[in-house]
């Protein structure tokens, strides 16, 4: 995954014609490095995605560097443009190593691309150069965990704020169930990352103004696993790999990815569960409208026992009650909450 760095700040400075013709140049000089067993594209507006069958990784990082090396010395003075140096960040995923499809090869590969956006740009990122900066950040302020939940949020604008209300709701029911401080931690980790495999499915999926279908909605539905995946390379967030992998389980056995049912969901994919369903159903997104609090709790109420843990639905119910709201009677003409889109993401 290949991104021009300030591309914006280029189009908004100099105009849209010569960032135009900066996207050119890049482009005919990475087909200049490419083999012709290389396929090159155009991935987004500023992004282009190549892929390099039966070359390693470390074959890869060479090719990488040639192409960057080679767009930085193309001086936008040679196109017409003022001397300005052209710069791009690489994300680079590598099969198997990195992932076992093309959904997880192009997340962790978009994830390396942030990765190597966030530390200046200009640069080669891979997922061991990724794992390193990690390590070496930490969780302290949540700076490792705020980065990879930006790296949706730019994707879809809905993603920080939606999991940040997870988190207080999650945390709310993690203490009214009097969970020991480390399980809370846990829970606000996991809720907070919850959403981070949303970076393998594209904009256009994300953003979707209708129904999705079929072969939409399984994309969509490989985020939990992939979501995992992704935080599984951060040592500090190992404990909270259940809540990110399981939050989309049912207590019937019906959710994904897995398949379990009741107690054999982790507590905290079952607290989550609840969470992000509540957050999702009382937001409007460009496919459905908002339900109000009380309607969203009718939903959760109606889904105990068959979608949520009836237990933690009943521990909700009555936090919710505290705050003076009360659930609504659904009407039976309503699908249940799962069949909601907002619930597979």
């Amino acid at each position: 995954m290949i991104d021009l760095d300030n591309f914006k700040a280029l189009n908004d400075t100099l105009g849209h014609p010569l960032g135009d013709v900066a996207l050119q140049k890049a482009a005919t000089i990475m087909r200049s490095v490419c083999r012709q067993t290389d396929f090159l594209g155009r991935y987004g507006g500023d992004e282009f995605l190549i892929l390099l069958p039966s070359t390693n990784l470390a074959g890869a990082c060479r090719v990488a560097e040639r192409i960057r090396e080679a767009v930085m010395e193309a001086r936008l003075s040679e196109i017409g443009g003022p001397p300005v140096n052209l710069l791009l960040s690489f994300g680079l995923a590598s099969y198997p190593e990195d992932a076992v499809n093309q959904q997880e090869l192009i997340a962790v590969a978009d994830l390396n691309l942030y990765e190597a956006k966030h530390r200046g740009g200009n640069l080669v990122g891979t997922s061991e150069t990724r794992v390193e900066s990690a390590t070496l950040a930490g969780l302290e302020n949540f700076g490792t965990l705020d980065a990879l939940v930006a790296a949706v949020d730019a994707k879809d604008r809905y993603t920080r704020r939606h999991s940040e209300e997870v988190a207080i709701y999650a945390h709310a029911i993690g203490e009214a169930l009097e969970l020991p401080q480390e399980t809370l931690e846990d829970l606000q980790i996991a809720s907070i990352a919850h959403k981070v495999g949303l970076i393998a499915v594209p904009d256009w999926i994300l953003r979707k103004n209708g129904p999705l279908t079929p072969e939409e909605f399984e994309v969509i539905r490989q985020h939990p696993s992939i979501g995992a995946k992704i935080a599984s390379t951060i040592p500090a967030l190992a404990r909270a790999l259940p809540g990110v992998r399981h939050h989309h389980e049912r207590w019937d056995g019906r959710g994904y990815p897995d398949g379990l049912r009741g107690a054999k969901i982790p507590l905290l994919g079952r607290i989550i569960a609840i969470a992000d369903a509540y957050s999702a159903m009382i937001h409007t997104r460009p496919y459905r409208d908002s339900l109000t609090p009380s309607e969203a709790l009718g939903e959760i109420q109606r889904g105990a026992g068959t979608q949520f843990d009836p237990e933690i639905a009943t521990v909700f119910l009555r936090l919710m009650e505290k705050r003076g709201v009360t659930p609504a009677p659904v009407p039976t003409h309503l699908p249940e909450v799962v069949s909601l889109r907002s619930q597979a993401m």
